[in-house]
């Protein structure tokens, strides 16, 4: 297992995840931000964010947080509520139960004066984790008429104490926000509620329908997957299966001649592609554009899985792992399931994969499995979880090289709208 590579203190930087939140048309409509200093993976007092540490992170060359499509939902604590560093068009301030309210269950006065000149400002405030504590503390009544947004955790919560709680809130005019839905099942519960917005992973989880495996195009896209796969897999036989579809060789075209080469005439033939990218580099283009051809246009589901794939190769290849070049197929079939509707283990089924890639999928062992589990738990912003990897792999390279892989994966998607 790779050892601990310590990072230099004038290195260090702030890490963040992202949570996507769903509107009721299933079209992402904003991010929590999860930050994180570097070097404290692990629990932060009171779960908030440090303002510095964000405004730092948001004005520096990785990524910048100004995308207009995107509201941005970030935790604060009490102290920092007047001294935003940002602006208010596209923020939500985040406020958690431990700030709303006292010890003795009490939203005092000055938190509500607090919240009424945050709204002044143009700020749009969310109140997470809203359980039935919260809903009955003294004052609650005077701070909800200035809420925007109540999220509801359904980890947290029975079904029968949500529906009191969106009982509850029916008088005031508030969005409500289903947290933490990573089934299906939640996601349908929620839905029948009238929830405004959805946070969680169930994008992940297929829906079982038995419908949709019998659609042409989705048998054609995996058989295509299943041929680039095939590590004995001619280029004449590639070509002659792109060449049956000419819109997916188009969006080859297009993409190849977008990729900077030095040559002088643009790429017109698929011949030429093959000879241009060799093997490896057209399976995983072609993977990329056969998952396109499964969603209308790019969204949530496309972009994770294509974060995946391309930070867990990055990963393999920093560590000089010698199945490095299986890392983008791991990544990139990790999620597969939820594109056709299917449990990952129908899905894999026909693939030509190895044992130790198939382990890896399925049971997340081995050294590529873990390189898997790490990375998710980075994606989805599990940080107690990743405290005991850290002693074992150089999470300061890997936090900058999941920063390199998130820009990457927005152009490529950039090039599908």
């Amino acid at each position: 297992m790779p050892t601990k590579n310590k990072p230099n203190p004038a290195q260090t930087v702030a890490i963040y995840a992202k949570q996507p939140i769903f509107d009721q048309k299933l079209i992402v409509m904003g991010y929590e931000l999860l930050f994180r200093p570097e070097e404290q993976l692990g629990h932060i007092d009171n779960r908030a964010a440090n303002a510095q540490l964000i405004l730092s992170t948001m004005t520096s060359e990785h990524r910048d947080f100004t995308d207009q499509h995107y509201t941005f939902f970030i935790q604060y604590s009490a102290e920092l509520l007047l001294r935003l560093p940002l602006g208010s068009t596209h923020y939500v301030i985040e406020l958690l139960p431990t700030v709303v309210v006292t010890r003795a269950m009490v939203v005092t006065p000055a938190m509500v004066n607090t919240v009424k000149a945050l709204k002044a400002r143009g700020y749009k405030i969310a109140l997470a984790d809203f359980g039935m504590a919260l809903a009955m503390a003294l004052g609650i009544a005077q701070l909800l008429p200035f809420i925007d947004i109540v999220k509801i955790d359904f980890h947290a919560l029975a079904s029968d104490q949500i529906k009191v709680l969106v009982n509850l809130l029916a008088p005031y005019k508030v969005k409500l926000l289903a947290e933490k839905v990573d089934t299906q099942k939640y996601f349908l519960f929620a839905k029948s509620l009238g929830f405004d917005y959805y946070q969680g992973y169930f994008f992940y989880q297929p829906e079982l329908s038995h419908q949709c495996l019998a659609r042409p195009l989705k048998l054609s896209t995996l058989q295509l997957l299943i041929a680039v796969m095939d590590p004995d897999v001619e280029f004449e036989s590639l070509v002659a299966m792109l060449k049956t579809d000419p819109i997916l060789t188009v969006k080859l075209l297009r993409l190849i001649n977008q990729d900077p080469h030095d040559r002088v005439a643009p790429i017109k033939s698929l011949d030429q592609a093959l000879v241009m990218l060799g093997l490896t580099k057209l399976r995983q283009w072609v993977s990329l554009i056969a998952l396109t051809e499964l969603v209308d246009s790019p969204n949530e589901l496309l972009r994770q899985t294509l974060l995946r794939a391309i930070a867990l190769e990055k990963f393999a290849q920093f560590l000089g792992e010698p199945q490095a070049n299986d890392c983008f197929f791991i990544g990139f079939l990790s999620v597969i399931g939820a594109f056709f509707d299917r449990p990952l283990t129908e899905v894999l089924t026909n693939l030509p994969l190895g044992p130790e890639t198939r382990s890896a999928l399925l049971e997340h062992s081995g050294p590529l499995g873990e390189l898997l589990t790490l990375l998710q738990y980075m994606i989805e912003g599990r940080w107690e979880e990743l405290v005991p990897l850290q002693d074992h792999y150089p999470m300061h390279q890997f936090f900058r090289l999941y920063l390199t892989s998130e820009k990457e994966t927005e152009q490529l998607l950039a090039q599908f709208q």
